[in-house]
C-alpha cells in the first residue's frame, strides 16, 4: 500500500487516490445495498401485515397474544435489519476501499508514468507497480515495448532515410 509521511517516523496509508473512481464505487456498492434494504423491508412489512389481517379476519381480539407476537417478531426483525444493513454497508465500504485501491494504483502509476515520458521526451526508468496491485502483467508489456520503441528510434536515426519514409518519432 502507498505510504504517505505522516509526522517523523509515523506513516499512514493513502487507500483513496483516485476519489473519483473509488467513490463511485462504493456509491454504487451502497446503492445496491440500500436497495436490497427497502425491498427487504417492504417485504418483511407486506408479510406482516398478511398475519395481521388474518388474526382480524378470524376475528381475534386486538388484545390476543397472537398479535403480541407479531409485534414482537417484527420488531426483533426489524432491529436485526438494521443491524445487518449498518454492517454490510460499514464492511462493503471498507472492501470495496481496498480493493479500489488496488484497482485505481496502476491507473494512478501509469498516468504518472506516462506524464513524465511525455515531459521530459524520454523513459528515465522501467515501470514499476506496487506488489499487490492488479493488471500485474502490465509493467513487463509496457517496459518492452518502450524498449522496442526506443531501439527502433535509434535505428532510424542512424539510418533517417532508409527509404520508406518511416522515420519513428518518440
Amino acid at each position: 500500500m502507498e505510504k504517505a509521511k505522516f509526522g517523523k517516523n509515523q506513516f499512514r496509508v493513502k487507500l483513496i487516490i483516485y476519489p473519483r473512481f473509488q467513490y463511485l464505487l462504493i456509491g454504487i456498492n451502497w446503492v445496491l445495498i440500500i436497495g436490497t434494504f427497502i425491498i427487504t423491508c417492504y417485504e418483511a412489512s407486506r408479510t406482516f401485515s398478511k398475519f395481521n389481517a388474518m388474526g382480524a379476519m378470524i376475528q381475534l381480539p386486538s388484545d390476543h397474544p397472537y398479535f403480541k407476537l407479531i409485534e414482537f417478531e417484527s420488531n426483533g426483525m426489524y432491529s436485526s435489519l438494521i443491524i445487518s444493513f449498518l454492517l454490510a454497508i460499514l464492511i462493503t465500504g471498507i472492501t470495496t476501499v481496498l480493493i479500489s485501491h488496488r484497482l485505481a494504483g496502476p491507473i494512478v502509476r501509469l498516468k504518472g508514468y506516462f506524464g513524465e515520458i511525455a515531459k521530459t521526451g524520454a523513459v528515465t526508468y522501467p515501470l514499476k507497480f506496487r506488489d499487490g496491485d492488479y493488471f500485474e502483467d502490465l509493467p513487463s508489456i509496457i517496459n518492452l515495448a518502450l524498449e522496442e520503441l526506443s531501439e527502433a528510434k535509434l535505428e532510424a536515426k542512424s539510418d533517417p532515410k532508409d527509404g520508406t519514409g518511416s522515420a519513428l518519432k518518440l
